[in-house]
């Protein structure tokens, strides 16, 4: 399910324009904090599924780094408030598919920034969530940072 999962939300956001995703999902800008993000990773993380997780992280590194440009920060911050919101197309406490439109803002979002995450956000990421979660919950996600966009 997650590959096929992962295909529609690549479909899907190649085909979404900046604006298009803006209007969907702007309004959660207003959801994002750090402590809220932080508070949701660490107590739904593993729920999320590996990928989720991965592009979350990596994206919150991303947004604190002093060489991503505003816009791509803002980008972030509605798409990590999107995935802490309560309040989402589909609630998150759905089994199965509860994570499902989080994922697909959030993946929307990560293929809209390839540009400004780097290397290290993403080791950064990784390095951060096996220590939370052990580098099992990695493997068995296929999360190594370099497999994965």
């Amino acid at each position: 399910m997650a590959d096929n999962l992962d295909d529609q939300s690549t479909q899907f956001s190649d085909n979404m324009t900046d604006e298009e995703f803006n209007d969907k999902y702007g309004k959660y800008s207003s959801n994002y904090s750090e402590d809220s993000f932080w508070d949701k990773v660490k107590k739904n993380g593993s729920k999320f599924g590996g990928e989720l997780l991965e592009k979350a992280v990596t994206m919150f590194y991303c947004a604190i780094d002093p060489n991503t440009p505003m816009a791509s920060k803002a980008l972030i911050f509605i798409a990590l408030g999107y995935l802490i919101s309560p309040l989402d197309l589909i609630p998150d406490f759905i089994p199965i598919v509860g994570y499902s439109d989080d994922l697909l803002a959030v993946a929307t979002a990560y293929l809209k920034l390839t540009n400004c995450i780097t290397p290290e956000h993403k080791q950064k990421a990784h390095d951060l969530i096996a220590s939370w979660f052990g580098e099992d919950f990695l493997k068995n996600s296929n999360n190594n940072p370099d497999q994965k966009a």
